[in-house]
């Protein structure tokens, strides 16, 4: 939720306040929620064979009825590297399921406004003081491990989690921050995993406190006092079409919410249990 109104509050609106998804589902995502479930396995005790059956399972239940040719083919493609992915995985790491404190834990900070809670889902953290977090990508670039590192840092989800453990155990904070990242194959490159020290987090701890607090009162702020305007504030078009391709929420701002636009969206379901329940 931080990261999309800090990315477009239009593209918050829709997913949180109309709370509408799209019907076509977001592979590069999906894809990523299955290698979640799949290292969560690992963690846990299981063998290879039944983390890969967990992750490609999601990816078979996915309705492929609104991808178009490019991004079927894109699915297949993930499809046929999962196995590999799992397997580096699985051989750069004891499989010990005793040194994770939290694995996939979600966190809730209750009333840090008035009414206000803040959760999330950390996803692992260790005894030895090691918060990690786990991504997959494309090295693509000769600088793509400096790009990847800079990009992570200006994103407020691992200094999030670190802030929530901070809150919970004070004695216990990170000592370690640190990106698993995945790497994808491409060309004459092999799949690998890439640490990616993120340490800098520790020294902005109370930098991070203070646009925390700024960013919480102005998304309260906009919900009580605009939540039944629209449009919000859109951002300046950088971030309406990525890597990933157009904004999944586009054809609402270029052609407005005809019945026949409406169609390509549901009703979101909310993934974590603290706010199904909240």
């Amino acid at each position: 939720m931080l990261r999309s109104a800090g990315n477009c509050k239009e593209f918050f609106r829709r997913q949180f306040v109309e709370n509408i998804v799209p019907v076509k589902p977001a592979i590069h995502r999906e894809f990523g929620i299955a290698i979640h479930r799949a290292v969560q396995f690992f963690w846990n005790g299981s063998p290879y064979e039944d983390a890969y059956e967990i992750a490609a399972g999601h990816l078979a239940l996915l309705d492929e009825t609104g991808l178009n040719v490019r991004e079927r083919e894109k699915l297949d493609e993930m499809r046929d590297y999962l196995p590999d992915l799992l397997a580096v995985y699985y051989e750069s790491h004891e499989q010990e399921p005793a040194v994770n404190v939290m694995l996939e834990r979600e966190f809730v900070h209750k009333n840090y406004l008035p009414g206000v809670h803040l959760c999330g889902r950390i996803d692992r953290f260790t005894f030895d003081l090691v918060l990690s977090d786990l991504k997959t990508a494309s090295e693509i670039g000769r600088n793509w491990k400096s790009d990847y590192k800079e990009a992570a840092l200006r994103d407020c989800a691992l200094p999030l989690y670190d802030w929530a453990i901070t809150q919970m155990q004070p004695d216990s904070a990170p000592k370690s921050i640190q990106l698993e990242v995945l790497i994808k194959p491409y060309k004459s490159k092999p799949t690998r995993l890439e640490v990616v020290p993120l340490n800098e987090i520790i020294a902005y701890r109370e930098r991070f406190k203070r646009q925390l607090d700024w960013r919480v009162r102005e998304l309260v702020h906009y919900i009580r006092t605009y939540g039944q305007v629209q449009p919000w504030p859109m951002n300046d078009g950088s971030q309406c079409v990525s890597k990933f391709g157009p904004c999944e929420y586009l054809p609402l701002c270029n052609w407005v919410s005809t019945p026949k636009n409406l169609k390509l969206y549901k009703q979101r379901e909310e993934h974590l249990e603290s706010r199904r329940n909240g």
